[in-house]
């Protein structure tokens, strides 16, 4: 058996280890009847190329079915195999190549053959039998918004989120789905010096491996249905663990907004991100603290416009990069008991930020006009924030306009006034992005 392995781009093998290899053979028969198998030693290796190995043969027979990808389920239990251990940004993987005269349904491996097996590992595909992930990654609790603190740090994201809303999204959370990016805001798309360096479908246990590049940023990302739908969509928020601090009201506010990198004044990276109410994905923020700029969105894009279809939650679930600009209807982010519900954009343990929680801010003298925002009794600082309207982001530098759970009720403020935007006690939302500040729960 000689053997050849090249890895894509990102991939980094790391090992092989020749496996279920029989220990003897007869002289005059090819048959496995009454021999044993066994696993050779693991070799540590960072290429894999005219790797010569000599052994018994080993006919285990075929199965029926025509899709490579299913090479390792269909196996017989001591066919010979070839493992590959390899990593992808921090997620490890072993891949099986079963030996046989195809990549497909034959296992047999017979004596005074010469077999010359060239592989290329093109991704952690693990709806590929002959692909398993690590189990070091911690699956997290479901969310909509995880942050991640840049440096290859990964997570486990359950997709079975998707359907914790009482709608069956995917009817299997364990295959026949995949994954991937709906938008960066890093240039470096996909990259280990990027926001988010790979984007794993862990299929055998129901989830999407996320990774964190270098980079502090935000991506979003995607799984989708059989049919090529987006089932559900996740903010990945890269950034160093946010602080807290708590009003004289006693709600726990986080320290910046929803997608923000940094705390300090006139800075882009201070501003975050923009929500519309009752949906779960945000959309990117003005470019500029100061002036109205439209930002550059890498590894998909963000559009608007009205919703052709008569239900706009599923079209929103399905289009999370899409700002509806005309007739939409939707709940807010509460249930019905005040609680947070499952589209609220906030990550894990925070919530978007009350109407009563925001009483304070239109008190002048403890939320003062400071660089291009307000800050409440000197620690939290609030910018000034672009509305993203879909045509045009606008009063960037001089209004700050921040959604509340409550419909059509939002904190507003500029350089002269501190107002709550009271509703109107209709369910119709602001038809634009607006910025979130979330509240512990």
């Amino acid at each position: 058996v000689t053997l050849n392995v090249t890895a894509a781009t990102g991939i980094t093998i790391t090992g092989y280890q020749f496996c279920n290899v029989a220990t003897s053979a007869y002289l005059d028969r090819d048959t496995v009847a009454g021999i044993a198998w066994a696993n050779k030693t693991a070799v540590t290796a960072s290429s894999i190329s005219g790797v010569t190995y000599y052994m018994y043969g080993n006919p285990q027979g075929t199965v029926t079915h025509t899709n490579q990808i299913y090479k390792a389920q269909s196996a017989p239990s001591n066919a010979s195999y070839i493992l590959i251990t390899a990593t992808q940004s921090n997620v490890t993987a072993t891949y099986k190549i079963y030996l046989g005269s195809d990549n497909i349904s034959d296992y047999n491996v017979y004596r005074n053959y010469s077999y010359t097996y060239n592989i290329t590992l093109t991704s952690l595909y693990t709806a590929d039998t002959r692909v398993t992930i690590g189990s070091s990654t911690t699956t997290q609790t479901s969310s909509n918004c995880y942050i991640v603190n840049p440096g290859g740090n990964s997570i486990g994201i359950p997709v079975s989120r998707a359907n914790e809303d009482g709608t069956t999204r995917l009817s299997s959370t364990t295959s026949g789905w995949t994954c991937g990016l709906v938008w960066t805001d890093n240039s470096n798309v996909l990259s280990s010096s990027g926001a988010v360096a790979s984007i794993v479908a862990d299929a055998t246990n129901g989830r999407i491996i996320v990774t964190s590049g270098s980079a502090k940023g935000n991506a979003v990302v995607y799984v989708k249905d059989s049919s090529g739908n987006i089932a559900w969509s996740w903010h990945i928020w890269v950034t160093d663990s946010p602080s807290s601090y708590t009003t004289s009201a006693g709600y726990t506010f986080m320290d910046r907004n929803l997608g923000a990198t940094t705390t300090t004044a006139n800075l882009a990276t201070t501003l975050g991100l923009l929500c519309q109410i009752g949906r779960k994905d945000p959309f990117p923020g003005s470019a500029s603290a100061s002036s109205d700029v439209t930002p550059t969105i890498y590894g998909g894009a963000v559009t608007y416009g009205s919703n052709p279809t008569s239900d706009d939650l599923d079209y929103s679930i399905k289009n999370p990069n899409y700002l509806i600009t005309s007739n939409a209807y939707f709940s807010s982010w509460i249930t019905s008991s005040s609680g947070k519900n499952i589209y609220d954009p906030c990550p894990n343990g925070w919530r978007v930020a009350t109407y009563n929680s925001c009483s304070e801010f239109t008190t002048t003298t403890l939320f003062p006009w400071t660089t291009l925002g307000r800050t409440y009794n000197n620690v939290l600082y609030f910018p000034t924030i672009a509305v993203w309207r879909g045509n045009i982001y606008e009063y960037a530098g001089s209004f700050g306009h921040y959604n509340t759970t409550s419909p059509l009720a939002s904190l507003r403020f500029n350089g002269s006034f501190v107002d709550q935007q009271a509703g109107s006690g209709t369910s119709k939302v602001v038809l634009a992005g607006l910025a979130v500040r979330c509240i512990k729960e």
